[in-house]
């Protein structure tokens, strides 16, 4: 009985130790250097739980000629809010603007047999991305979106957590 209480308290002190917060500037994501450096936070690779903010988009990669946009120097930082209740509260940090609130589902499997990303992420029970955690938490990436398997948005975008 002592061995595993013993145990117990030993793996609680290991979870402790793995969940402790440590802040790094992010310079760059995926090769692409940022406008401006953003402050991150680490946090679980299989969890979207927390506070990420916009840093890089790219639209139109089908196109020959892709558009990279870098909002890491934006005054009103573009905000998605996870919670642990599936609720994603997003929108612009901005005195002016309303954020939305909806629901959202984070799976730890891909989301189809073509997608890259290890991850899918629902939100509004419809639109559907391939997604990614990387750097210990720090940058997520989701891919595209697909609404009823059909990809219909063609970008990939960039989070930097923040808490």
């Amino acid at each position: 009985m002592s061995v595993i209480v013993g145990l117990m308290v030993i793996a609680g002190c290991e979870k402790q130790e793995a969940l402790k917060i440590e802040t790094e500037m992010i310079y760059e994501v995926a090769g692409m250097e940022l406008g401006c450096p953003v402050e991150s936070v680490n946090g679980p690779e299989k969890s979207v739980i927390g506070e990420w903010v916009v840093v890089k988009e790219i639209t139109g990669i089908l196109e020959p000629e892709p558009t990279i946009n870098d909002y890491s120097c934006d005054t009103y930082k573009y905000l998605y809010r996870f919670r642990p209740d599936g609720t994603l509260i997003a929108g612009a940090a901005s005195p002016y603007g309303i954020p939305g609130m909806y629901t959202y589902e984070f799976r730890l499997s891909p989301l189809n047999k073509i997608a890259e990303e290890p991850y899918t992420l629902i939100v509004r029970d419809e639109i559907e991305y391939a997604c990614d955690i990387q750097r210990k938490g720090r940058i997520l990436k989701l891919n595209g979106n697909y609404i009823n398997n059909t990809y219909t948005t063609k970008n990939i975008r960039y989070f930097v957590r923040i808490k």
